[in-house]
């Protein structure tokens, strides 16, 4: 059973939500999740990771419990680590990693959550080049 917050801890949370809300201010915004990098996204990764990135891209530095609740997810943190998650992630130039903070409970008891964040890591591989069609064009023979 859990004890309840010290007033030094209760402090260490306040500082924690500013400097959440610091970083998330400061971050480069996402580019919009068009209908065909979602769709990219989607066949990319698996069901989880998919509903877990597409969440963050509207929502990047929310809560562990927030995301559970909202897109399914009993397990956050193995929708983002697994090793099918983490390959798709590469492979879409996207990364997502967790922050973790001091946090209190509905009980007022001392705790930790994470905070999840969602970043391009690779522009190009996120918005890739369309096929050079040109080299294989019928070229006319006149």
């Amino acid at each position: 059973m859990g004890h309840p917050a010290t007033q030094e801890f209760r402090e260490r949370v306040k500082a924690a939500e500013l400097t959440f809300k610091e970083r998330k201010a400061s971050m480069r915004a996402l580019p919009s999740l068009t209908r065909e990098l979602g769709t990219r996204i989607n066949v990319a990764c698996p069901p989880s990771t998919y509903r877990l990135i597409t969440y963050l891209w509207e929502n990047n530095g929310a809560r562990t419990d927030e995301i559970s609740a909202k897109v399914a997810i009993g397990n956050v943190s193995d929708a983002a680590s697994r090793p099918a998650s983490i390959h798709a992630q590469e492979a879409l130039g996207l990364a997502i990693m967790c922050e973790v903070y001091p946090s209190l409970n509905r009980y007022g008891q001392a705790g930790t959550i994470g905070r999840w964040w969602l970043s391009v890591t690779d522009m190009n591989k996120l918005y890739p080049e369309p096929a050079n069609d040109s080299e294989y064009a019928i070229q006319d023979e006149a």
